[in-house]
């Protein structure tokens, strides 16, 4: 009986008109493709594809000159290195001029005192047996203005030292230069001066404070006072 049935369905289907050399349709529903995924339009303002910048340049060829962006600090960095090697050199030309004058200074105060000292003992010492070269020895160390104040005081204390044999020898104990440049330097010193003379029974020493200016027009330092405090 099953057998039958079967037979009969297949003749029945073979009758039916258009039935046959008609292929099957696809479905429509399916046959459809679906958008890939990996292609769908990426949302405006979205991360971008593959790791590349979104392109928005409107379909112009993009130059990549710097792709890093560094150029800007590669300038900023000679410029830099231009400001900071001037810099140097300007330090080193002001430390170069500041030891030289410090080098100047330290040399003018030491020549200076010197040559207070050896004139402090020509000036506080005298021999009546030889006036002149004493005095001769001051006056080719002094401006001609102590040469005309130190001339007048010789000649007035000249009889008395004559008349009495008078001696005096000088002896520097200390010296300070209380302010020096290049031509002025200004000298304290003491002094210890020991007298003799017929009128004293015994040498007299006398204990001076003497002040010094010093100026150096050329190469050697002039005594342009002395006074005693």
């Amino acid at each position: 009986m099953r057998e039958g049935l079967a037979t009969g369905r297949a003749r029945a289907d073979e009758g039916t008109p258009g039935s046959a050399g008609k292929a099957r349709q696809p479905d429509v529903a399916t046959s459809a493709r679906q958008p890939d995924v990996a292609t769908r339009s990426r949302p405006r303002g979205g991360p971008p594809r593959n790791g590349r910048p979104p392109d928005r340049s409107g379909g112009r060829t993009r130059r990549w000159t710097d792709p890093d962006n560094t150029g800007w600090l590669r300038g900023a960095w000679v410029a830099a290195g231009g400001v900071l090697l001037a810099a140097l050199v300007v330090a080193l030309v002001v430390t170069s001029l500041r030891l030289a004058n410090r080098d100047t200074a330290s040399s003018s105060r030491s020549s200076a005192l010197a040559a207070a000292r050896t004139y402090a003992g020509e000036v506080a010492s005298y021999d009546y047996r030889a006036l002149a070269q004493g005095q001769d020895a001051v006056l080719r160390h002094a401006t001609p203005s102590f040469r005309q104040q130190f001339g007048a005081r010789s000649r007035s204390l000249q009889p008395l030292v004559l008349q009495y044999h008078g001696t005096a020898t000088a002896d520097v104990l200390q010296a300070g230069v209380i302010q020096a440049t290049g031509t002025h330097a200004t000298v304290v010193l003491f002094v210890n001066q020991t007298v003799t003379s017929a009128r004293l029974s015994q040498p007299q020493v006398n204990h001076d404070r003497m002040v010094m200016t010093l100026t150096r027009p050329g190469n050697d330092w002039l005594i342009s006072q002395v006074s005693l405090i």
